[in-house]
């Protein structure tokens, strides 16, 4: 046998992991406005989320009070679903992250029966795939939200 021949024998094969880690961050965000419920997936709202968001979704759904983060759809900014038009998913970019970690933002931009608008994802890379770590908004402008800001997490604390 050649040299050449022998050696490809011995190549190791990387097995892949579980799908969503072959995702890039715009097909995961992709997978959240394809389903009826996205916290209802196989993996549920934590294989979805960074740790430290899913913690305090799970803490502010555990209490009766009202809370913007939880009791709106992100995926539209709260607007009604049956509204909502020309969703298009951009491609993501990347922004500055702590050190260790790998970020993207992720548009998606969509018309309701009032006017254009935009949801903005912030996913972080995580061993299993991408995660979202935020998710921004205006209801109109000038009208900011975030989920980090709503459930008071800190931008700089992401835990992936």
């Amino acid at each position: 046998m050649k040299p050449h021949l022998l050696l490809a024998c011995f190549v190791p094969v990387v097995m892949a992991g579980p799908a969503g880690a072959l995702d890039g961050p715009e097909e995961t965000v992709r997978r959240l406005y394809a389903t009826e419920d996205w916290s209802a997936q196989t993996e549920g709202p934590d294989g979805l989320l960074a740790r430290d968001l899913g913690a305090a979704l799970r803490r502010d759904l555990a209490t009766d009070e009202p809370s913007p983060a939880a009791d709106m759809d992100w995926r539209y900014g709260g607007a009604p679903r049956e509204f909502v038009s020309a969703v298009a998913v951009e491609a993501g970019a990347s922004v500055p992250a702590p050190r260790g970690q790998t970020w993207m933002d992720v548009t998606v931009r969509f018309r309701t029966s009032e006017e254009p608008r935009a949801v903005v994802w912030r996913l972080c890379l995580a061993r299993k795939g991408w995660r979202v770590a935020d998710v921004r908004g205006e209801y109109t402008p000038g009208a900011a939200w975030s989920v980090r800001q709503d459930l008071g997490l800190r931008d700089d604390r992401v835990k992936c």
